[in-house]
C-alpha cells in the first residue's frame, strides 16, 4: 500500500511538472513570437495594423479581459471535461485518486491562466505585411484554436466589408473574435473556399489595403 501510495505522488509529480513545462514553454514562445512580431513591424514601413472593433465603446474596453475569461473557462472545463471521461471509462482511474488530482488539478489551472494572459498581454489586430495577412487575435473561438491565423496573399480571393449582421447564421461560426460587431465585418475568401470573418475599425479601408496588396504581390 506504502508502494502505491509512493507511486501515485511520483507519477502526480511528474504530470505536474509536464504541464507546467508545457504551460512555461507555450507563454515563451508566445511572448518571443510577438517580441518578434514587434520587430518585425519596425522594420517594414509598409506594414499597417487594424485593430479589433467591438459592438460599443464600453465593450471595446472590456475586449481583452472577455477574451481571457474566455480562454479561462474554456481550456480549464475542457481539461476538467477530459479527466472526467477517462475516469468514467476507467483510463485513468489513478488520476483521479488523491494527490495525484491536486497535481493535475493544479497543472490545468496554471495552463488555462497562461491562456487567459494572452489576451491581456500579446499584440492583437489584423496585420497587414508585404507578403502576408497576419490575424494575431489570442483567443478561442468554437472552430478555431489558433492563437495567429496567417494568410499569404496569394491565398486571397476576395475582401470585403459585410453590413448585414451575422447573428444566428452560419458565418456566426467562421467569426474569429469573440465579441465583435456582428453587423459590421471584413469578410476574407480563400482560394480554397475558407472563410475568415472578423470585425476591425475602419473596416472599409482594410479591405481595400489588402486587395491592394494582393495585387501587388501578383505583379511581382
Amino acid at each position: 500500500m506504502k508502494k502505491k501510495s509512493i507511486l501515485f505522488i511520483v507519477l502526480g509529480i511528474f504530470v505536474f511538472l509536464s504541464y507546467l513545462a508545457t504551460a512555461c514553454a507555450l507563454c515563451y514562445t508566445e511572448i518571443s513570437a510577438g517580441g518578434s512580431c514587434l520587430r518585425r513591424k519596425a522594420g517594414e514601413k509598409k506594414m499597417k495594423k487594424y485593430k479589433f472593433k467591438a459592438p460599443n465603446r464600453t465593450f471595446q474596453l472590456l475586449l481583452p479581459f472577455l477574451c481571457a475569461a474566455d480562454n479561462f473557462a474554456i481550456v480549464f472545463l475542457l481539461c476538467r471535461l477530459g479527466l472526467g471521461i477517462l475516469g468514467r471509462i476507467g483510463l485513468a482511474d489513478f488520476l483521479l485518486q488523491d494527490p495525484v488530482l491536486d497535481y493535475i488539478t493544479k497543472a490545468v489551472l496554471i495552463l488555462s491562466v497562461v491562456y487567459s494572459l494572452l489576451p491581456l498581454v500579446m499584440p492583437k489586430g489584423c496585420f497587414l505585411y508585404d507578403d502576408q495577412l497576419v490575424l494575431a487575435r489570442y483567443t478561442i473561438t468554437a472552430l478555431n484554436w489558433k492563437n495567429k491565423i496567417t494568410v499569404p496573399y496569394y491565398m486571397i480571393e476576395n475582401a470585403y466589408v459585410q453590413y448585414s449582421g451575422i447573428y444566428w447564421t452560419k458565418d456566426m461560426f467562421s467569426e474569429l473574435v469573440p465579441y465583435g460587431d456582428f453587423n459590421y465585418n471584413v469578410v476574407l475568401q480563400l482560394r480554397d473556399g475558407k472563410k475568415y470573418i472578423f470585425s476591425v475599425q475602419d473596416a472599409e479601408d482594410c479591405c481595400a489595403e489588402i486587395m491592394a496588396k494582393v495585387e501587388q504581390y501578383a505583379n511581382k
